[in-house]
């Protein structure tokens, strides 16, 4: 069973009460959906942008731990990676009126979904768009046990992977974009958001953002449909495939052009060798 924790102060005790409200709902029907198990006790946690900008600075610490020690990195590459991960660290925390939720490793190596109140307060996030929000987040908890956390690790690390590199972010986020609207249509609920109200202040907040919170969209639209495409051409299983395969996971050329990587799934199901791949980087590109 879900459980939502609440750690955004007393302000925001209604907003619990809603995430409460809803999340249980959305439990029944995640697992039956996307063809994966959540963990066994998956947390929601309503947090401030305060507490979750700590959150995110202890997982980025621990993801840089791991890809150094992971990678072998040398001097060179530990500084890239350094650089990045500083990079996004100050990106995030000045546009957090634009991330209602994050999945974020607690040390115990679990994930859990971070939804920051004041992002949903500011920008007057409707029960259905928190629906969604919550059916992407807890695709994202799945991915995350099915690959034991390497898909994610792969998704955040700087350093492409294959040749040509394959398209972790753009694929784990289209997967959670399929997936919050196949849940809601399943569950019989609205497949859009709804039209939220911003507060003065979040209108104000989020206005410097519009342009890139629509190449965003776009880049998040392109991955969903990626997915959409897979599911209705190979069946929920031929998705899930890629979260036992991570050496299947497509290219960005795939992801413009879904047809062109049917032959190369089907090609390497039918001949059956394959393991999770181990994080290699390589620093090309990644400066």
């Amino acid at each position: 069973m879900i459980e939502v924790v609440h750690e955004a102060g007393s302000r925001y005790d209604a907003m619990a009460a809603r995430l409460r409200s809803l999340v249980g709902d959305i439990e029944d029907h995640t697992a039956p959906v996307i063809g994966l198990p959540l963990p066994e006790s998956p947390q929601v946690r309503l947090v401030t942008r305060g507490r979750w900008r700590a959150a995110y600075r202890e997982h980025s610490a621990r993801l840089v731990q791991r890809l150094r020690a992971t990678a072998r990195l040398d001097l060179e590459q530990a500084r890239v990676l350094h650089h990045h991960m500083r990079a996004h660290g100050r990106a995030f925390s000045e546009q957090w009126i634009c991330v209602a939720a994050q999945i974020l490793e607690a040390e115990d190596g679990t994930a859990q979904a971070f939804v920051i109140a004041d992002t949903v307060h500011h920008v007057g996030t409707t029960d259905d768009s928190l629906r969604l929000t919550l059916a992407h987040e807890l695709t994202h908890l799945a991915q995350h046990q099915a690959t034991r956390g390497l898909v994610l690790d792969l998704a955040q690390s700087p350093f492409p992977h294959g040749d040509p590199p394959r398209a972790y972010h753009h694929v784990t986020e289209g997967h959670a974009m399929w997936a919050m609207r196949a849940i809601a249509e399943h569950a019989g609920w609205p497949a859009k958001g709804g039209r939220n109200r911003p507060t003065p202040t979040g209108t104000k907040l989020l206005a410097p953002h519009e342009e890139a919170r629509e190449k965003l969209d776009a880049y998040y639209r392109a991955g969903g449909e990626f997915v959409r495409h897979l599911v209705e051409a190979r069946g929920v299983a031929g998705v899930n495939t890629l979260w036992r395969r991570l050496d299947l996971v497509p290219t960005a050329e795939h992801i413009a052009d879904p047809d062109s990587y049917l032959p190369v799934l089907d090609q390497a199901v039918a001949a059956g060798a394959g393991a999770r791949p181990e994080i290699a980087h390589s620093v090309e590109a990644a400066s």
